[in-house]
């Protein structure tokens, strides 16, 4: 059984430069099919999309506006964002729009089309009020009166304080008349002296007051910076932006989508720790002619220095995502044989149909027997015969057995062989088959002995595999 150290480690995604290439180029397909279905379904919706334009009406925003001449009364100072809350947040907006409705015709202007955004945290900042709609000039006619709005929302609270002072004075002048206007029994002289004083104080204060509100000039901290003008063209819909920023979106799930199967469930190629965990020794089986020659001869020299009963019985299996397997067993058989052994293929696969359109090479030589039977059981009693029978002719015997992930066959030959060779095709098998075929395997008594990488690179993909060669109806079984 796996370790937990195997557990975390297959959800080890190798990220070097190394890999970045192979990871681009294996989500690339998906990615482009995922982006021009995106792209060619979101071109027209956004044609189709209703037209909105944008016009912004920008105000510049002062710390103090006018605090050194006389008769002029200023609003206390707001940080920039205090406006926004106020215009944004309170019922300001709600009111203005209301307003500019009423007094422009088919406006239908919503709280949910006007933006104000601040440039600076600091005074002195600009505040800029955008207001989308349907009409250009509408649109304009709406920020501006928005911008109006305020100003004259600042302007009023220049009178704020003082308006509040001569609200409180008229009351308390109201208190000091009844009092003085009642029942003269209630009062002492020097109560009713008092309260005459002091109504006489608030009476000026009250006048001195109203007189400074007619002559006051209340001033604002907003100043209008740039009034809002009708847009050229449309801000909505944009096709091109809306299209590329689909696309974007493809690619990026594409890879998302390709970098969580890698985590959750990565191939071989994505261990780092591979060869640790296999505990065998690893190899490539090349495509070309000469290259799968040297490679044999590779296999050969490892399999004769690995300690095994010798001449051996070779079981050679693995994880249905390898390709190329048949080419391997026959150049390794050819390989036997050039060193002087005598090697027999016991081809035990079910019935291949790709092989009859594969083309006849020079390794159709290599002497090849084809059993198969109902059941793994007795097809290992068949092999069993076959192998005792051939010792005589033939001192290697390799067999072919089908992928063991896909049938128990290969593990009910385990017992026949000496030696175990275990195909995968890094790129396509998970680490986690080959941890099981490891682990099944060893299970049997039959550890892997060598592990072959027999992918296929993709500038050979379609290149046919060399079959095994054709039988005779006598050398069936």
């Amino acid at each position: 059984m796996n370790q937990p150290s195997d557990a975390s480690a297959n959800r080890t995604v190798r990220l070097h430069p190394g890999n970045a290439w192979r990871f681009f180029s294996q989500g690339l397909p998906f990615a482009l099919v995922l982006a021009l279905v995106l792209g060619a379904a979101t071109y027209p919706l956004a044609q189709r999309a209703a037209r909105s334009y944008t016009a912004t009406a920008t105000l510049v925003l002062y710390a103090n506006n006018g605090t050194d001449r006389s008769g002029v009364l200023t609003p206390s100072s707001l940080p920039p964002d205090g406006y926004r809350t106020a215009l944004i947040e309170g019922d300001l907006l709600r009111r203005t729009v209301q307003t500019v409705n009423e007094e422009v015709e088919g406006l239908a202007l919503t709280p949910e089309q006007v933006e104000v955004r601040v440039s600076e945290p600091n005074l002195p900042s600009l505040l800029r009020i955008t207001v989308r709609h349907p009409d250009a000039q509408l649109a304009a006619d709406a920020a501006n009166a928005l911008a109006a709005a305020l100003m004259a929302w600042d302007q009023a609270r220049a009178l704020e304080p003082l308006n509040d002072r001569m609200g409180v004075v008229r009351e308390r002048l109201a208190v000091l008349d009844s009092e003085l206007s009642g029942d003269t029994t209630t009062l002492t002289e020097d109560q009713r002296a008092a309260f005459e004083v002091e109504r006489r104080d608030l009476q000026a204060e009250a006048e001195r007051m109203d007189a400074q509100l007619r002559t006051a000039i209340p001033v604002a901290n907003l100043e209008s910076f740039t009034a809002a003008v009708p847009p050229d063209r449309p801000s909505n819909p944009a096709p091109a932006f809306t299209t590329g920023a689909s696309v974007m979106l493809a690619l990026l799930i594409a890879y998302a989508g390709q970098l969580l199967r890698t985590g959750i469930n990565p191939r071989a190629d994505d261990a780092p720790d591979l060869p640790s965990r296999l505990a065998a020794p690893q190899l490539t089986f090349g495509v070309d002619r000469r290259t799968q020659a040297a490679e044999a001869l590779r296999i050969r020299t490892l399999l004769q220095h690995a300690g095994h009963s010798w001449p051996p019985t070779v079981l050679v299996t693995g994880s249905h995502e390898a390709t190329g397997t048949a080419a391997m067993v026959t150049a390794l058989a050819k390989s036997f044989e050039n060193a002087g052994h005598r090697p027999l293929v016991l081809d035990v696969r079910p019935f291949q149909p790709e092989a009859k359109r594969a083309k006849s090479t020079d390794w159709a030589d290599v002497a090849t027997r084809r059993l198969q039977a109902r059941d793994p059981d007795r097809l290992a009693t068949r092999v069993e015969q076959e192998i005792r029978t051939q010792r005589g002719e033939h001192d290697v015997i390799i067999v072919h057995a089908a992928p063991a992930d896909q049938s128990s066959e290969a593990l009910s030959l385990a017992p026949l062989a000496t030696i175990l060779i275990a195909t995968f095709d890094a790129r396509r098998t998970p680490v986690r088959h080959l941890d099981r075929l490891k682990d099944e395997f060893a299970s049997v008594g039959l550890p892997v002995a060598l592990w072959v990488d027999a992918r296929t690179p993709r500038r050979a993909r379609k290149r046919r595999q060399p079959k095994l060669p054709a039988q005779s109806p006598t050398q069936q079984a």
